[in-house]
């Protein structure tokens, strides 16, 4: 395999890499801001979530 190759390769594994690193990242930040929104339903008691039949799911997941 000559160099040119082997370097298209080698940025196409960091690329990749890197994409994973920062969808993981963002997930989690996702996760995160869901959890606060949460919280704060929770703590106000205010149903702003539809008709509440997806809390119980939100819920579990975030445990």
């Amino acid at each position: 395999m000559d160099s040119t190759a082997e370097l298209a390769r080698t940025d196409k594994t960091a690329s990749l890499a890197a994409d994973n690193f920062y969808r993981r990242r963002l997930f989690a930040l996702l996760q995160q801001l869901q959890g606060c929104l949460l919280d704060v339903h929770d703590r106000d008691g205010v149903h702003s979530f539809g008709d509440g039949q997806g809390e119980d799911v939100l819920h579990a997941n975030l445990k």
